[in-house]
């Protein structure tokens, strides 16, 4: 029995499977090398980078420098700019498309600027000429009225002068005063519906004798009721001046037409008489304080700012004013504004007077 067992317990240990075992390999190596590596590649890389960026900023440096060295040449012309050089222009040798129409508009503003300061200083000259002439004849009668105090009929001329004389020199003074509040801004405005031929036959009548007296004639060609919106009296003032205009500087014994036409709610009064030729020059001062030509200078009637008012007067009123003369010798103001209310005859009526 003994035997037996010991075969069945053979048999059995023949025939189990020995137990698996883990086996963990592991390998190490040193990380100094790879280390050093990587840092000097993160250095390389850093370094690189830095001094890349510091290229690229002094390169952009650079092209802006020289990209802003006209706009630099620009400024240190205008600085050296002041009211005695206003006859200098900028000027830049090769400026760059961009630079151009800046360097052109500061050209055309150094040249309107220095046409004011001209004109400012003709202003002056000519206030100077007009107030000198009255003020040195009434030294003059002052001078003749100490010389005979006992002559009534001299004493009563000569205060009859210094009120004609003193009278010119008021007149003078408030067109100027006019002027300066109008291009100041502070001059009022009443608006009112106003007849636009009943204004013009108006301020003509004023005119007739002087009118008479030179052969001249108005024709008015408007609609009969044409009513617009504005401020009468210095509407009356433009009216005046142009057509008294017409009428000392125009040709004598010609007919002076005035033309008026309305559509929407936008009016047009043209003004126009045949006068002495004028040069394009000559057309650009019409409207210039005291310029007058020299065929009329020494008139004591007209000091020269008639159409300086007209201009200052019809901004103010918000109208576009046109002086302009065709090779024939026809002169034309042109009187355009808004403002129209009533238009009751769209025909054209015309009548001289």
């Amino acid at each position: 029995d003994d035997g037996d067992d010991e075969d069945e317990s053979e048999a059995d240990d023949a025939g189990s499977v020995p137990e698996a075992i883990a086996i963990v390999l592991v390998v190490a190596r040193g990380r100094e090398e790879l280390d050093a590596f990587l840092a000097g590649v993160f250095w390389a890389v850093l370094l690189g980078g830095l001094g890349v960026s510091l290229l690229a900023v002094l390169l952009i440096w650079r092209a802006v420098s020289l990209g802003l060295r006209p706009l630099d040449e620009v400024a240190t012309q205008v600085q050296a700019l002041d009211a005695d050089s206003l006859t200098s222009r900028v000027e830049i040798a090769g400026p760059p498309p961009e630079l151009e129409p800046i360097v052109g508009q500061l050209n055309a503003l150094l040249a309107r600027l220095e046409g004011s300061f001209e004109r400012e200083k003709r202003f002056t000259g000519n206030v100077a000429h007009e107030l000198r002439t009255p003020i040195a004849e009434l030294r003059s009668l002052a001078e003749v009225g100490a010389a005979w105090p006992d002559d009534p009929e001299s004493t009563r001329a000569f205060f009859q002068d210094v009120g004609s004389i003193a009278g010119r020199m008021e007149a003078v003074i408030d067109d100027l005063l006019l002027l300066a509040r109008c291009h100041a801004g502070t001059e009022g405005l009443e608006q009112e519906p106003t007849d636009l031929r009943a204004l013009v036959a108006e301020r003509w009548a004023g005119l007739r004798e002087r009118a008479a007296a030179r052969g001249c004639t108005l024709r008015i060609e408007m609609p009969r009721e044409l009513t617009i919106r504005t401020d009468a009296g210095k509407l009356g003032m433009v009216l005046v001046n142009l057509l008294g205009n017409a009428v000392s500087h125009g040709r004598s014994g010609v007919e002076i037409r005035c033309r008026v036409e309305g559509t929407g709610s936008r009016w047009c009064l043209v003004l126009s008489n045949p006068a002495e030729r004028m040069t394009p020059a000559e057309l650009d001062r019409l409207a210039e304080p005291f310029w007058r030509k020299d065929v009329s200078r020494s008139s004591a009637e007209h000091a020269g700012l008639g159409l300086s008012m007209v201009t200052a007067l019809g901004n103010l009123l918000g109208l576009q004013i046109q002086f302009a003369q065709d090779e024939e010798g026809l002169f034309e103001a042109t009187l355009s504004g808004g403002g129209l209310i009533l238009e009751r005859s769209a025909a054209p009526v015309g009548a001289v007077s």
